[in-house]
């Protein structure tokens, strides 16, 4: 009897014990970040690249960003994703000064070491209300299955308790791996050629570029700006007004950036949405490695009247000492007595050369992931890719993207013996500026093979795909010069830089990628499509009204960011898309037939497109996707 009693009461404690907190299981608590892509403000955008890499198949599996742009490509009917995106991203103006960033009110570390991040939390087995508990904290929600938002403190994480009808069910811990990822070179890390905004025509209205002084069957009839008066040009100001959207204006920087889209593609990949990247984009078009210690503007372009605040920055200093600013303490970034022109490395003269640096112990983190794209403007890349493209009538007339037109490969060789001691002060400069240990971290990307169509042959003379005028026209002996250059002096001198460096040299893209896909590249499928194979740009009849009177096809027509076989901006491409027109004065010997050449080329011609990039970010991802990125986060 006194058996059976002590059997009952054993019952009766087990039934009426509270309840321990358990470890959780996988069904019990889970959870993602709202936004894992911190750069974009609005986290449905991130949202919406984690749903279009999600919805790949197994055939996208050896290169998902380039499947998602063709995916975003034809969900947007050609006319880009990033208008949606780019006026809200995370940029802080006293990165780019150093007179803000002394001031003390200013945090400018909110985003680059953020103090929580935002997570969703869920039961979905749990069917009714329960509470969420976090430090001392309590949420109550009315259906456990349903995503509830808490904060969790970075880098230390926190436990998460499930409690239902009063009783602690679960508990889990969480830490959220946030890595840091920068930006940093030239015009093929910016994402020249590539607007966020790209610019919209009208059906009917042309400009008339002509004026009194050239004649008007070569000069008129051009494509005019969405909401504009009849020929209204340049010096117009309504003109500047309807211009293309850019992150950053005078370094033309873009989200469609191969370094934002591999930084991107590091968060949304997660299927389980819990890894945070913080990136962080510094690349300007037209930079040379000497640019990165001086003080570069990039090109001045007018500002648009809906620039948002980040567009306008206007750096006060070096871009290697905006990435100090960015990385330290509000008020610690100071400026170091190293000079890194040692025996004139950078730059003949004896100029000493420094930057502003920051203490380690005030450094906010170390950089897991830097992406550099740099050294081609070194050695005068776009004076050969001038010189391979303009007709030789132009060559001595003609100074396009800041360079000599006339460099050819001889010329270009000679520059290569620049290379090796400013990318040695570079690495040096990264080291001391980034706190960057393990060096495999810095990312060297190679430049991608063009000068080919679609079956690998270099590209043929004539000018399809850019007789905006007759000063451009392709020069297959020139091209096919140009590109043994690259292959077999130029990639290998940024080969060895990159060993002595200890960085990581991506080639992934140029290796096997842009096979197919050269800027001459016209696909069987776009060859009768005007507006997509773009060999002629859309004029209008000279002296007509009628809107029937464009041809090939009507610029309203032409979408700039379609899925097409080249992966490189033409001039005709770039002059649609991104529709530059800045200060530069008609030339004397060429006039308005030069100043327009210039703009095509300032545009971003024979410059990567979006689907150019998202190959580059593939193999840039390719590259380090075995290496432990989140070693260096805290």
């Amino acid at each position: 009897m006194r058996r059976l009693v002590s059997v009952f009461w054993l019952a009766l404690s087990v039934l009426t014990a509270p309840v321990q907190a358990q470890s959780a299981t996988s069904e019990q608590i889970v959870w993602q970040l709202k936004n894992p892509f911190r750069y974009f403000k609005d986290p449905e955008q991130t949202a919406r690249h984690a749903r279009a890499v999600k919805s790949l198949g197994l055939d996208d599996a050896a290169t998902p960003i380039t499947a998602a742009e063709r995916a975003l490509a034809k969900d947007t009917d050609g006319r880009g994703w990033a208008s949606a995106a780019y006026a809200k991203v995370e940029d802080e103006a006293c990165w780019y000064d150093h007179a803000l960033n002394q001031q003390a009110d200013r945090d400018c570390g909110a985003y680059v070491l953020p103090k929580s991040h935002a997570v969703l939390v869920q039961s979905p087995i749990t069917n009714g209300p329960c509470t969420w508990s976090i430090d001392g904290q309590t949420i109550a929600s009315l259906d456990c299955r349903k995503l509830t938002e808490i904060q969790i403190p970075y880098p230390t994480g926190a436990a998460v308790t499930l409690t239902v009808s009063g009783n602690v069910v679960a508990t889990l811990p969480v830490k959220v791996v946030d890595l840091l990822v920068v930006g940093l070179g030239d015009s093929f890390g910016s994402g020249e050629g590539n607007p966020d905004k790209p610019v919209s025509f009208m059906r009917g209205r042309t400009v008339d570029y002509s004026g009194s002084e050239y004649p008007r069957d070569e000069f008129a009839g051009f494509p005019q700006r969405d909401g504009l008066p009849l020929n209204a040009d340049e010096r117009n100001p309504a003109f500047a007004r309807q211009g293309a959207g850019w992150v950053h204006r005078n370094c033309h920087r873009s989200l469609y950036s191969h370094q934002l889209r591999a930084a991107l593609h590091l968060a949304v990949a997660d299927p389980k949405q819990q890894q945070s990247v913080t990136f962080v984009g510094l690349a300007c078009t037209g930079a040379t490695i000497l640019d990165l210690f001086n003080v570069y503007t990039g090109r001045i372009e007018p500002a648009v009247a809906s620039d948002p605040a980040h567009a306008k920055r206007a750096y006060g200093i070096s871009a290697l000492s905006t990435l100090s600013h960015a990385l330290c303490k509000s008020g610690k970034a100071e400026l170091a007595g190293k000079n890194y022109n040692v025996d004139d490395r950078l730059e003949n003269g004896g100029r000493e050369i420094k930057l502003f640096n920051c203490p380690p112990a005030d450094r906010l983190r170390n950089v897991d992931l830097l992406l550099l794209s740099i050294g081609g403007n070194d050695v005068g890349f776009s004076g050969l890719v001038a010189n391979a493209s303009l007709d030789d009538a132009y060559l001595g007339m003609a100074k396009l993207f800041g360079e000599s037109p006339k460099i050819k490969p001889a010329i270009a060789t000679s520059y290569l013996a620049r290379l090796p001691g400013r990318y040695a002060a570079l690495a040096e400069a990264i080291k001391d500026v980034t706190g960057i240990a393990e060096t495999w971290r810095v990312v060297l990307t190679a430049y991608p093979k063009m000068g080919f169509d679609h079956e690998g042959n270099a590209c043929r003379a004539g000018n399809a795909g850019m007789d905006l005028t007759r000063a451009w026209r392709m020069n297959t002996a020139s091209i096919r010069a140009t590109e043994i250059f690259m292959e077999d002096e130029f990639i290998p001198v940024m080969r060895k830089a990159a060993s002595d460096a200890g960085w990581t040299l991506a080639t992934a893209h140029r290796d096997k990628l842009f096979d197919g896909h050269g800027i001459c590249a016209i696909a069987e499928s776009e060859a009768e499509t005007g507006a997509a194979n773009n060999k002629k740009l859309p004029r209008h009849a000279t002296g007509s009204t009628r809107r029937s009177q464009w041809t090939p096809y009507r610029p309203a027509e032409f979408r700039p960011y379609l899925s097409t076989q080249r992966w490189f901006r033409t001039p005709n491409d770039a002059f649609l898309a991104a529709h530059y027109h800045g200060g530069e004065k008609t030339i004397l010997r060429g006039g308005r037939l030069l100043q327009l050449t210039s703009w095509s080329a300032y545009s971003g011609a024979f410059h990567p497109n979006a689907e150019g990039h998202a190959a580059i970010a593939d193999g840039v991802v390719s590259t380090i996707k075995d290496r432990p990125l989140a070693a260096a986060s805290p």
